[in-house]
């Protein structure tokens, strides 16, 4: 009789040791198997973002709000994104620098350069790209500006401005978003 009681017992600690270890490995597997759900949800995010990116891009329909801008040989000092952007519209753009160390143009607004957009180039089409490459020049009644703009598809932006006359360039970080949702302060004359 103690030998049924002491097989049961040791048959039922068995049973219990392995049911234990079973679940562990569930829980092993369900938590895997979550971490696997949560990496595929932010790709599919990201590839949502990147094709709104892609959009905004290919329809020039953009703002670029600057956070920092760098000035020709300089370091990057934070900015009102409100009032230093660059402003995409179709066949337009303007650039609006209203930085601390801005010299003439209107006192609300900084410097202003608005013209017509030349030889627009987006390199990194694809549609696994998760990174752009914006080209292009605007005709200013002061002259031509070179733009070149990199996204990512978070929306992170860098862009360069040149200009012939002047040697260097500036540089605007920040976010790529769209006309409805900027925060732009404009002191240009078109919608």
């Amino acid at each position: 009789m103690k030998k049924n009681i002491l097989l049961l017992s040791l048959l039922f600690l068995a049973i219990t040791v392995f049911a234990q270890t079973e679940s562990g490995d569930d829980r092993r597997a369900l938590r895997k198997k979550a971490r696997q759900e949560k990496k595929e949800a932010e790709r599919m995010e990201m590839f949502r973002r990147a094709m709104i990116i892609k959009k905004m891009l290919e329809e020039r329909q953009f703002v670029l709000e600057t956070e920092f801008l760098q000035p020709y040989d300089g370091s990057p000092e934070p900015v009102d994104p409100s009032r230093n952007f660059i402003y995409v519209d179709s066949a337009k753009c303007a650039i609006q620098l209203n930085a601390v160390y801005t010299l003439g143009g209107s006192s609300m607004y900084g410097t202003i350069a608005e013209g017509e957009i030349k030889e627009y180039i987006i390199k990194g089409k694809g549609e696994k790209a998760i990174r752009y490459n914006v080209e292009f020049n605007v005709s200013t009644s002061t002259g031509i500006l070179d733009i070149s703009i990199i996204v990512s598809a978070d929306g992170k932006a860098t862009a360069s401005v040149r200009t012939p006359s002047v040697s260097g360039k500036m540089i605007y970080s920040g976010r790529l978003v769209s006309h409805s949702s900027s925060i732009i302060q404009k002191g240009f004359s078109w919608d």
